[in-house]
């Protein structure tokens, strides 16, 4: 009986190691090197008074939000993580993000930020935390969370949390980040009207955007709402529509130059942990936030295995021809087409998948290019911040083979199990860095634990409280 119970909470502990199919157990990892790695930072000792401080805006990254279906009864439909495979496909299932002339199964909804995951193994269940260490590590700074009591001698709150629907397009969610700042700014607004001390200050926001949260983020202050748009359309051009707003951008984890491992899931789907259930490829695959986080073309870190060539992974015909994603010739894939186009003959299905796969392709394009941009001249007094880490051997390149399409990784290199240094970080030498940061701090841990890190902890403090 001992050792089965052990067996039990091992099992259990592998499953919820949530992280990417190769590295993810790297995916919560804080450690830091050498004699660091007992230190304790007493934040206390960085604390300014609670009413001098710039808010801080938390933006969450891919899979950071619970969704809930809001039109029947409101479960969270990713959030609890179950390891029986039926409860974990139906699940997956119901969260395909159909086109807007189909007729959803269920209404989804970011709801709030996914503080914690509830895994569910057979019968006993367990909780993971997932950004309630960041929003911890916060309130222990002295930042005061929105709807909490305020502290003495404080007339506002100092704390917000941008939730969104993840699956959508990184524009539509900056979009929706303007609106949530706007609303934010009339509240603090009134606040500081309320206290002579405060007003004639300016509202400004400091915003922390964790991985795909940092291209939000990014994406808002130099674009604003603008749209990417389509084929014929113009590019947007940045206008730093939202950088009167914002006092710091800080950007942790976020892969500027996008990650080789989202290509594999759209693929071959992704499995949490060997023992989990898998995320089918097809479902991933309708989710366009995806698309925008494919690594640039031209960094040759998709390669065909026979000639080395670069992979033109926004090309539809090497979607075609691979079969890849939403193209796939499979019993899974033609019932879920048959969900997304069902006003169509199940023979044009295919043609009307290419071409839905083809516009996000395209719209996936014209972010990389927007991105790709030298960023110039930044408004004053806005300042980029960036925080990477670079302690795990992270997947760099892969290669496609040329007849089967089949995806596998051909080499690592230093990075936090999911994006690489070099992504995170793009590039180092002001030549060819198109992203100028005032500051970039290279840490250890994995995607997300880096965070919760001593270290992350007090570089971060000094982040934020320099300039008030």
């Amino acid at each position: 009986m001992k050792y089965c119970c052990i067996f039990f909470v091992l099992a259990a502990m592998a499953i919820i190691n949530f992280g990417c199919t190769v590295s993810g157990k790297n995916y919560y990892n804080d450690s830091v090197s050498g004699n660091l790695s007992g230190t304790e930072v007493d934040l206390q000792k960085f604390k300014t008074p609670a009413g001098d401080r710039t808010p801080v805006i938390l933006i969450h990254g891919l899979w950071g939000a619970e969704l809930r279906d809001t039109a029947e009864n409101k479960s969270r439909v990713w959030g609890d993580f179950s390891c029986f495979a039926p409860t974990a496909e139906r699940k997956f299932s119901a969260m395909a993000l159909l086109p807007d002339s189909a007729e959803p199964a269920a209404s989804l909804a970011a709801t709030g930020i996914l503080k914690s995951t509830e895994v569910d193994f057979f019968g006993l269940k367990f909780d993971m935390a997932n950004y309630s260490g960041v929003i911890d590590l916060l309130q222990a700074a002295g930042y005061v969370p929105e709807k909490s009591p305020l502290p003495e001698n404080s007339h506002y709150s100092t704390l917000f949390v941008y939730y969104y629907d993840w699956r959508k397009s990184i524009d539509e969610n900056a979009a929706g980040l303007a609106d949530f700042i706007e609303e934010k700014k009339e509240y603090l607004t009134r606040q500081f009207r309320s206290c002579p001390k405060h007003r004639n200050k300016d509202v400004r926001f400091d915003l922390l955007g964790h991985s795909m949260g940092g291209l939000i983020a990014r994406y808002y202050v130099e674009y604003g709402k603008q749209k990417l748009g389509s084929k014929n359309d113009a590019l947007p051009q940045r206008s730093w529509d939202g950088a009167g707003n914002v006092r710091k951008l800080i950007m942790a984890a976020t892969p500027h130059d996008g990650y080789v491992d989202i290509l594999r899931e759209l693929v071959n789907g992704v499995r949490f942990d060997p023992l989990a259930p898998g995320f089918p490829a097809e479902v991933l695959a309708t989710f366009q936030s995806c698309y925008q986080l494919l690594p640039d073309v031209s960094r040759q870190t998709v390669r065909f295995a026979e000639s080395g060539q670069a992979v033109d992974i926004f090309d539809i015909r090497v979607w075609k021809k691979y079969q890849w994603g939403l193209l796939a010739d499979t019993e899974y894939n033609n019932k879920l087409l048959a969900r997304m186009f069902p006003n169509l003959p199940s023979q044009e299905r295919y043609a009307a998948a290419a071409e839905y796969v083809s516009g996000l392709l395209d719209k996936a394009g014209r972010f990389k290019l927007l991105f790709s941009r030298p960023l110039g001249v930044v408004p004053e007094p806005l300042k980029y911040y960036r925080f990477a880490a670079g302690g795990v051997e992270t997947n760099s390149t892969l290669e496609v083979d040329d007849k089967t399409g089949a995806v596998k990784v051909c080499a690592t290199a230093p990075g936090d199990g999911k994006v690489t240094l070099r992504s995170a970080g793009f590039e180092h030498s002001r030549k060819e860095n198109p992203l100028i940061c005032s500051d970039t701090y290279i840490l250890d841990g994995g995607h997300l634990g880096f965070m919760s890190s001593s270290l992350f902890a007090c570089n971060l403090a000094l982040v934020l409280y320099s300039e008030l």
